[in-house]
Parts: structure tokens; C-alpha cells; sequence
């Protein structure tokens, strides 16, 4: 039995992976989704790109819209992306009159990991600093 303010274990795990899936196509190709529709129009291939999109489900809107909103107002950060705050999450879905325990939990969790996927995005593709010679 868990606790009135113990938070759900494993609520929305296989949710957030697929929209994670979808978020990371979205960063990597999204920009460019008009410029592949064009080359399948044109060409009549279909680039491999379009065949790995990934869309979010439909019960899935509720976070990506979410993540869309909350992704806007991070706050500044000298070291690259800061991290989405729990305070923002819930002040989020207060303002969208989510009630529910269980689902501002599970909101909670899969845009922390919505976010820690797209942290991990941006630091991997941030340019190393060139390495002083040894002397």
C-alpha cells in the first residue's frame, strides 16, 4: 500500500520511453521534416528518416504539450540547457487544473525524463573544447 504522499513506482515508464523516442526524432529531424516530405514528393523515395519518425499517441498529448510549454521557460544557464524544475511542473499543472495525485506524479516523471534526454541530447552534440598540449 503506498502512502498518500509516496510517489506511484513505475507509472508511465513504457509511455515515457515512446515519447522520448518521439522527442529526440523531433530534435534530430523536425527542422528538416518539410525538406524530407519534399524529397519523398519529388523523388518518390521515401528518406530513411521518415520511416524511424516517431509520433507521440494521442494519450500521450497532455506531455508532450506540456514539455513543448515547459521547455520555453527555462531559466538561463551559463553551462548549456538548465534542467526543467519540479516547482515549474507543478505550477504547470496547476494551471491546466490537473488534480489527480497520480497523474501530476506521472507528469512529473516523464517530463523530468523528457528533459534528461534532451540535456543528454544537446551535451552530446556540444563542441568539446580543444585539449591544451602537454608539455
Amino acid at each position: 500500500m503506498r502512502r498518500s504522499r509516496q510517489l506511484p513506482q513505475g507509472t508511465g515508464r513504457r509511455r515515457g520511453k515512446k515519447l522520448i523516442d518521439a522527442l529526440l526524432w523531433n530534435l534530430e529531424w523536425g527542422d528538416r521534416l518539410e525538406f524530407l516530405q519534399d524529397i519523398e514528393r519529388n523523388t518518390g523515395k521515401r528518406p530513411a528518416a521518415l520511416d524511424r519518425r516517431v509520433l507521440p499517441e494521442p494519450g500521450n498529448i497532455l506531455f508532450w504539450k506540456a514539455f513543448q510549454v515547459l521547455s520555453k521557460a527555462r531559466r538561463p544557464s551559463l553551462g548549456g540547457l538548465s534542467d526543467i524544475v519540479l516547482s515549474d511542473i507543478l505550477a504547470y499543472a496547476d494551471l491546466i487544473g490537473l488534480k489527480d495525485f497520480d497523474l501530476r506524479s506521472q507528469l512529473c516523471r516523464i517530463i523530468i525524463d523528457m528533459d534528461a534526454a534532451v540535456i543528454e541530447w544537446a551535451a552530446a552534440r556540444k563542441p568539446k573544447p580543444p585539449q591544451k598540449p602537454k608539455v
